[in-house]
């Protein structure tokens, strides 16, 4: 988990993004969002557009880390 905050962190700076906020769910499936309060309070911040930007690292068949952008109506 450290060395993916790491890497989201380091992405973000090498971009120019301030980190304002983690939202980190330690040891909980990816697999619902009902039990896990940090997913529930990202979107809840999304909501009152607390962010821009939000830097995930996808868990798939094929990991990757993605990097999500939104502004004035444009993804990156």
């Amino acid at each position: 988990m450290q060395n993916q905050i790491a890497l989201a962190e380091s992405i973000a700076r090498e971009q120019g993004f301030t980190v304002v906020e983690r939202y980190i769910d330690n040891g909980i499936s990816g697999s619902g969002i009902k039990n896990r309060s940090e997913i529930l309070r990202l979107v809840e911040d999304a909501k009152k557009k607390k962010f821009d930007l939000v830097i995930t690292k996808s868990q798939g068949i094929n990991p990757a880390l993605r990097l999500h952008c939104e502004s004035d109506n444009q993804k990156t």
